[in-house]
């Protein structure tokens, strides 16, 4: 009987769309989501080959900006501008970037160190820094997250988010982390609670992916929405 209703809940999730993967629009200055709330991903980014997103990472080159997509062992880039996929992917993350986590990556942000473009790649305990114009994994790496970032979540990170110039968010689970990467420590008083009050219309836990556009002042959110809370509920109550 739970079986039944499991399966009946998951079929009419499905029909309704609540399996879906999602986007959602953060205002950063206005510190609240955008109006009409969240958006299907496939109706932004039409092209892309699948919907489970891992990580997500926008970057701006000189010929213009793109957004990387990680879905398991592939990633998709599309000139962000058109939402038109690159000529040549999607393509194995492991022929991308090379020396980087090739059966997949839990988060991923861009951030400048000692004035060279790198990539920050994570994945279970690990993390690995890509060099941008090396085109090539730094050496030494991959490394332990902890004991190198102080404060931050130690392994299986959520996604991650550079808004702010030297901050790096953390999101797991529930939770994130504002953490300062000029001093190299984590800010007081976190980890926080994702809630209204923090990030006013997001998702309060289990995020799949976050980019930010620095020109537009906007933060993106993905996820993959499954059976709602309500229908794991009812199955429980059976």
């Amino acid at each position: 009987m739970r079986l039944f209703v499991f399966l009946s809940a998951m079929l009419l999730a499905r029909a309704s769309g609540a399996l879906e993967t999602q986007i959602l629009g953060f205002n950063w200055k206005a510190d609240r989501t955008e109006s009409g709330g969240p958006r299907s991903l496939k109706s932004v980014i039409p092209n892309l080959p699948t919907d489970q997103i891992d990580a997500s990472v926008l970057y701006k080159y000189t010929d213009g900006t793109r957004l990387y997509l990680f879905h398991g062992k592939t990633v998709s880039r599309l000139d962000w501008a058109s939402k038109k996929m690159d000529a040549g992917f999607p393509a194995a993350i492991g022929s991308t970037f090379k020396g980087v986590f090739a059966d997949g990556v839990d988060a991923v942000f861009a951030h400048p160190y000692q004035g060279r473009p790198k990539f920050y790649f994570f994945k279970g305990a690990q993390y690995s820094r890509f060099d941008v114009l090396n085109t090539s994994v730094d050496q030494g790496y991959p490394k332990l997250i902890k004991g190198l970032w102080n404060g931050v979540f130690e392994k299986d990170i959520d996604d991650t988010l550079v808004a702010e110039e030297g901050i790096v968010y953390f999101f797991k689970g529930g939770q994130y982390i504002r953490y300062d990467f000029n001093l190299d420590e984590t800010s007081r008083g976190y980890p926080k609670a994702i809630n209204e009050e923090t990030w006013n219309g997001v998702w309060p836990r289990d995020l799949d992916a976050a980019f930010y556009d620095r020109d537009a002042g906007q933060a993106w959110f993905i996820k993959h929405r499954g059976l709602t809370e309500t229908s794991l509920e009812e199955d429980e109550n059976v």
